[in-house]
């Protein structure tokens, strides 16, 4: 009931912004929203600097696309978080470590040429080739299977697998229900037991 009414707080002090765009409503919000984004963004980005301009990117992006709220479709937190967060922290995690991937290609959807480039950089001096490329074979087929699941799927099993988060922690961060949470979870690993039972045999 807290999480509501303080959605609806937050819609109703935004919705006052949209329609009079003065900057004390604004401001207003900025205060009310900075605890959460921050927070969010802690979870994956270390440095000060770049917490400070993610967080100020994701305030310009709101501002300039206020008009495209609806508060009777959605909340605002889920809102920015879909639209605006989850995309800017996934380009700063992408940007991040251009320099040092390529074992697993970001691109997953691979071509013939690609997969053929994919093999063959891979290191001639490997200790257990076979048991390597099975590991690579299997984090391969994970990644494709994932793209399977719809996009509140995928971030459910990427922050809690991956990212090492507990699904209540997620349940905030996202802005849904507990239960919307666990049930998205419950189908997401369903799919991926399906798909992966096809691929691995």
């Amino acid at each position: 009931m807290k999480d509501n009414n303080s959605n609806n707080v937050l819609n109703q002090l935004f919705e006052k912004y949209k329609q009079s765009e003065k900057s004390e409503y604004f401001t207003e919000l900025v205060n009310a929203l900075k605890p959460w984004v921050v927070g969010i963004i802690s979870h994956y980005v270390k440095n000060s600097d770049d917490r400070d301009d993610i967080f100020q990117e994701t305030l310009i992006r709101v501002e300039q696309n206020k008009k495209e709220f609806d508060s009777s479709k959605s909340n605002l937190k889920s809102w920015i978080y879909s639209r605006y967060l989850k995309g800017l922290i996934l380009h700063y995690l992408r940007d991040k470590r251009k320099s040092h991937e390529r074992m697993v290609p970001n691109n997953l959807i691979l071509s013939d040429e690609e997969e053929i480039d994919f093999i063959e950089s891979l290191p001639a001096n490997i200790a257990d080739p076979e048991r390597n490329l099975l590991r690579l074979e299997r984090t391969y087929w994970v990644k494709k299977s994932l793209q399977k699941l719809d996009p509140n799927q995928q971030d459910v099993v990427l922050l809690h697998h991956f990212g090492g988060k507990q699904l209540d922690e997620i349940s905030a961060m996202m802005n849904v229900e507990y239960a919307t949470v666990r049930t998205w979870h419950y189908r997401a690993l369903h799919k991926l037991e399906t798909e992966l039972k096809k691929r691995l045999k």
